[in-house]
């Protein structure tokens, strides 16, 4: 057995890491999340501003369907759109290069977190992105202070980006 496990280790150390590359599927998943006790009103008017812009970036879009998440007591603050495309054979863009131009577009709105999604070609987790994080602090003073600036040096990195 302990032969076994070592022969395992040897050969998982060798055997080459890679991430699969994400097949065009045709949809895209657009995510909006305002601030904390955002109302029904205020995330409806931003998804409807949302889909706007999507539909002025993606003129090749067959579908676009949007969806308010309906909280407690008048609030929502989550909300996303849908965005079905035609066949691979009949788009000048790829999947990716619309997903990557819509980021930056819907980074220019500032009434909601927004962030494009592509589902990933393993797992089933459709709604997330594929690294999320963890902050945690002693008290919520500290955390308050940490989390601006970290949102600040993710978003002005080329490796972590809302993609």
């Amino acid at each position: 057995m302990v032969a076994a496990f070592v022969v395992i280790v040897v050969i998982w150390r060798f055997l080459p890491a890679e991430m699969a590359p994400l097949e065009d599927r045709s949809n895209l998943r657009v995510n909006a999340t305002a601030q904390e006790g955002a109302t029904y009103e205020y995330m409806q008017q931003y998804i409807e501003e949302l889909y706007q812009l999507v539909k002025k970036e993606v003129p090749e879009a067959e579908g676009i369907i949007s969806m308010v998440s309906p909280g407690f007591a008048g609030t929502a603050n989550n909300g996303n759109l849908r965005i079905l495309l035609p066949g691979r054979e009949k788009r000048k863009r790829s999947q990716q290069e619309i997903a990557e131009n819509l980021s930056r577009s819907v980074k220019k709105l500032i009434g909601a977190r927004t962030f494009v999604v592509q589902q990933q070609t393993f797992g089933s987790r459709r709604t997330s992105l594929p690294v999320q994080y963890v902050i945690q602090a002693q008290d919520i003073e500290k955390l308050k202070a940490a989390v601006p600036r970290f949102w600040l040096r993710q978003s002005e990195s080329d490796i972590f980006s809302d993609r």
